[in-house]
């Protein structure tokens, strides 16, 4: 068989099985609703086609909200097309970003390891759930395995010498966080072929990010975006006990993360030449980034570290191929094996939440019965792909099956964004009134909350303020002015309270003067509902033919 054609079979096999297998479980997971900071990119998309500007609120002018420019940009043309099914269409654009940053890895990899570190990771709970939440993650896969592919694959090497920088820079679109992963290995590898300075990348990388910088601080008026200004453990005005509270779940997310990139960073160090050394360094200095500086907002199932994934696969088979030099090939082969045996031992031992239902950090036995039979079949290849046919057949169809198998039972839908909107809603006490507040206080009220990707696409054409300032550099940096000098200008219609993790603006705003003109209107709830007394009666009157249980009444 020609090699070309044997390759082709082989990464054909591959990705066919990880496509079907990451298939079934966003199938599997229909009723997963993608996270708020993901309606972000609907409402400003929707405004960027209505009103011409990249902004939250149309009358407060472009606001650099979106952390991903890359993303927003593809978000544009999916609202256009799918406006209705906008969530579904991002879900599917993820997929493909999966499946193709894959197959990117399968291509570096193979020779190396027969694509089992590429595998391993890919079916991490980091970078499956990835396909769920409707943020930039699989595209940032997809474009930093695009920059190693330049970098280290005999073809992508042979590419021009503009490429990787256009690269990095493509990464620093979708996550400009991710750029501390590929421009250090970009440097050290073209370092390591001529042994000299690569100035003219630098210069080439140097001008684009000097570019983007001058450009987003001239239209949105600061050059990065909020959420680094309000994550960032040095610069965030968040309360000290609201930041010390997110480190527990930063540190769960983490381990999320770790307990998969573990074992390949260990494989990794048995080969230490510069090309793993760059690899390693950069995910570590990346990892440790947003470890200990990053507060972990919306960081569900340790995405933000998802983008060091493909550095650590091309690094772990970088490492497996000294074992196979050495002999140890059927390591290679059985290792894997052993080390999802110890994932789902230390899972049924409880060390691992394994809850079910929706929790938004719960991973599921799904994920096993979805990343096992894809793992069997990556084992299954070799070279001689004609013998090892028979078997990859066998296993693919198992794993299709068995993963069809989850579904028995099941109506799998196709849900409309309105359709995810009343999911979320009806699993979030935070959104506790807004069914009311909706319909009598009018399309375009003017509401105050604090998790506002929900309410800013369940009021569309109103006004939505971020208290904690993730989409308003006013709110942001709203020192000197203080809640009440804010509030007594605007005059929302609705104030919902910050979440109650935000401890501090919550009994600023409970000790101030402008809350004693609302009334209470829902209780049980993380952000507690009021609204403003002259519309209360009025607004009373309206949520009695809501029935919305919710609502409070005298």
């Amino acid at each position: 068989m020609a090699p070309k054609l044997r390759n082709w079979r082989h990464h054909g096999g591959l990705a066919l099985a990880y496509a079907l297998c990451s298939g079934c479980f966003i199938a599997a997971r229909a009723d997963f609703a993608p996270y708020d900071d993901s309606h972000f990119f609907k409402r400003v998309a929707l405004h960027l086609l209505t009103a011409g500007q990249l902004a939250w609120n149309v009358d407060e002018g472009p606001v650099y909200g979106m952390t991903s420019l890359l993303f927003q940009g593809l978000a544009v043309p999916v609202a256009t097309v799918a406006p209705e099914h906008f969530m579904l269409s991002i879900r599917l654009l993820s997929w493909v970003g999966a499946v193709v940053t894959y197959m990117l890895l399968c291509s570096i990899t193979r020779r190396l390891d027969e694509t089992l570190s590429a595998t391993w990771l890919s079916l991490s709970p980091t970078a499956l759930f990835a396909l769920l939440s409707g943020m930039e993650t699989t595209v940032a896969l997809a474009l930093v395995s695009w920059t190693l592919w330049l970098l280290l694959s005999p073809t992508g090497r042979r590419q021009h010498w503009s490429l990787s920088p256009v690269a990095v820079l493509s990464v620093y679109l979708v996550r400009p966080d991710a750029t501390l992963l590929v421009a250090p290995v970009l440097l050290a590898l073209r370092w390591k072929e001529s042994r000299r300075m690569p100035l003219r990348e630098i210069g080439l990388l140097a001008a684009g990010l000097s570019a983007v910088l001058l450009a987003c601080d001239a239209y949105f008026g600061t050059p990065l975006p909020l959420s680094f200004y309000a994550k960032h453990a040095l610069l965030s005005p968040y309360d000290p006990a609201f930041v010390e509270g997110s480190r527990p779940s930063s540190y769960q997310r983490f381990a999320v993360f770790a307990l998969f990139a573990a074992p390949a960073f260990g494989f990794a160090l048995a080969k230490r030449d510069l090309t793993n050394t760059s690899l390693l360094l950069s995910a570590t200095a990346h990892g440790i980034y947003h470890l200990f500086s990053t507060i972990d907002i919306m960081g569900m199932h340790g995405r933000f570290y998802a983008p060091a994934i493909p550095l650590l696969a091309v690094a772990s088979a970088r490492g497996l191929q000294v074992f196979e030099q050495a002999g140890y090939r059927t390591l290679i082969h059985r290792a894997p094996t052993a080390f999802l045996a110890a994932f789902a031992g230390m899972a049924l031992g409880g060390l691992l939440p394994m809850r079910a239902g929706f929790h938004p950090e719960s991973v599921e036995p799904l994920f096993y019965a979805c990343s096992v039979p894809a793992l069997a079949l990556a084992m299954s290849c070799a070279h001689d792909a004609k013998r090892r046919a028979p078997a990859i057949l066998g296993l693919l169809l198992v794993g299709t099956l068995g993963s069809a198998g989850l579904l028995v039972g099941r109506r799998v839908r196709l849900h409309s964004d309105r359709d995810f909107l009343e999911l979320q809603a009806a699993r979030t006490t935070t959104a506790r009134g807004l069914d009311a507040v909706q319909r009598c206080l009018g399309p375009d009220a003017h509401v105050y909350h604090s998790e506002v990707g929900l309410v800013g696409l369940l009021l569309p054409k109103g006004k939505v303020t971020d208290v904690v300032g993730l989409q308003s550099p006013r709110w942001l940096f709203r020192a000197p002015d203080s809640f009440d000098e804010l509030c007594s200008a605007d005059r929302p219609e609705a104030i919902f309270l910050p979440h109650r993790n935000y401890g501090e603006l919550n009994r600023e705003i409970r000790r101030g003067t402008c809350i004693k003109g609302y009334r209470q209107v829902v209780r049980r709830s993380s952000s507690p509902l009021f609204v403003r007394a002259d519309v209360h009666e009025r607004f009373l009157a309206c949520a009695k033919t809501t029935e919305d249980p919710w609502i409070s009444r005298p």
